[in-house]
């Protein structure tokens, strides 16, 4: 079950289950928390991310220590290639948040991309539960 709430002019879903906790929205980015740690889902980010077609590169130490992914998006309808960032983050216990941003500039697009790749991060999670 599904429930939304209101929170500081974001809508916000709460789910039950392992995988939604709340997504949050902020300038050409998404945040969501889900119930797992944050190795499980630095791991299932970087899944997702190449199963919806982004270059995952090499990860550099600072970039782990930061726990954040930069990659570039290589969708076939984009003309410009965007950058998109996510990085992770321990939340409330039991819980670890994923930003996910897409793009320099807020658009239609980058909030419709970061959702795709959010759900993607959702799906690869519960195929793992």
């Amino acid at each position: 079950m599904t429930l939304p709430l209101l929170l500081g002019g974001c809508l916000a879903m709460v789910g039950s289950g392992a995988a939604v906790a709340a997504t949050s929205y902020f300038s050409n980015g998404l945040s969501r928390s889900f119930q797992t740690d944050p190795d499980t889902l630095w791991v299932i980010s970087q899944e997702a991310l190449r199963l919806e077609g982004y270059h995952v590169p090499q990860l550099t130490s600072r970039l782990r220590a930061e726990n954040r992914i930069v990659c570039i998006s290589s969708s076939a309808y984009e003309m410009i290639p965007r950058e998109t960032l996510v990085w992770i983050e321990p939340g409330s216990p039991g819980f670890t948040r994923v930003h996910v941003r897409v793009g320099m500039f807020e658009t239609a697009d980058s909030i419709r991309d970061a959702e795709r790749v959010l759900a993607r991060i959702e799906e690869t999670l519960r195929g793992r539960g």
